[in-house]
């Protein structure tokens, strides 16, 4: 075989190696660490090449941001020996049996709530907000700025509305816009945690919004991204306002899942996080409530996920 054949292969079988398609990371299983959920992130950014955290450009000067939720295993609702338990940290009956679930693709999650500049842009509608310059709780923001405030008084079809519009203003590496699954919401919110709020088994009004109804407190939402962070660098997944989850409300069934995606149909939607006005106990990683899909509340606003190129949600 002549020299110049053979420089031929060989470029070709470089070529070849050099696009050859890695194998992906190991899925994370819960319990992990922070340090651990921070690895995985890297590494299937890294796999995808896309960032940890990625900024959409919404326009109007706006960009959202989302974290990369790696996928993994982690058993999803409440022990049933915190059904016994009183108060805050007592589990409901829809929280039980605990199951394992795996999400079996990365997906991106947003670091905030949406906020009514956001809903706003994204959207080309008013801003249905009652904490808002315009709104019925105008009193009550002593002239804040609530352009950073959570959007609230959506009702779920305007949740989903919200998320194709973004899908539309999405470039190349991006499949879909959605909203999450209740499995994907609680599996990024407990982000490799078993305690009953992501920051432990106490959840204090430094650390999230919550129990603002009353004499002397905020009696409202609040700017996002105060409180703590959980180890996907997701913020608010406690509080301030209720998100949509895409799912219908239904029973959970105590075997293992992966991917599941609720009900194939129903009468209400599932809602998580708690809000402003609720105790702690609405705020656990493991509460679930449902609400008519035409509803709108003061405390029911959304948060979007994202789904890279090459995953299948």
């Amino acid at each position: 075989m002549a020299r110049r054949e053979w420089l031929v292969i060989l470029t070709v079988l470089s070529v070849v190696a050099s696009t050859a398609i890695a194998d992906p990371p190991k899925p994370l299983k819960a319990p992990f660490t922070k340090e651990q959920a921070k690895a995985a992130q890297e590494a299937w950014a890294k796999y995808l090449g896309k960032k940890v955290e990625e900024e959409i450009d919404i326009g109007g000067g706006l960009k959202m941001v989302f974290e990369l939720i790696p996928p993994g295993t982690f058993m999803m609702g409440s022990p049933e020996e915190e059904l016994k338990l009183k108060g805050d940290d007592k589990a409901n009956d829809d929280e039980v049996p605990r199951h394992e679930v795996t999400i079996s693709k990365p997906f991106y999650l947003g670091k905030y709530l949406v906020t009514q500049a956001e809903y706003v842009q994204l959207t080309g509608k008013e801003n249905p907000s009652f904490f808002s310059a315009d709104g019925g709780g105008k009193d009550r923001l002593k002239g804040a700025d609530t352009n950073r405030f959570p959007v609230e008084g959506v009702d779920w079809k305007q949740a989903a509305e919200c998320a194709s519009t973004l899908k539309n203003k999405l470039g190349e590496g991006w499949k879909n816009a959605r909203l999450p699954s209740e499995a994907m919401w609680e599996y990024a919110c407990r982000a490799g945690t078993e305690t009953r709020w992501h920051v432990g088994n106490r959840l204090t009004t430094e650390q999230a919004q919550f129990g603002q109804k009353g004499e002397g407190r905020l009696n409202r939402t609040r700017i996002v991204g105060l409180g703590a962070a959980n180890a996907f660098g997701l913020l608010d997944m406690h509080g301030n306002v209720y998100q949509w989850c895409r799912d219908w409300y239904g029973k959970y069934s105590g075997n293992s899942q992966i991917d599941p995606e609720g009900p194939d149909n129903g009468s209400e939607r599932v809602v998580r996080g708690g809000c402003w006005v609720n105790p702690a106990e609405y705020c656990r990683s493991a509460f679930r409530y449902e609400f008519i899909p035409l509803i709108r509340d003061q405390g029911l606003g959304l948060r979007l996920a994202l789904v890279p190129s090459g995953q299948d949600k």
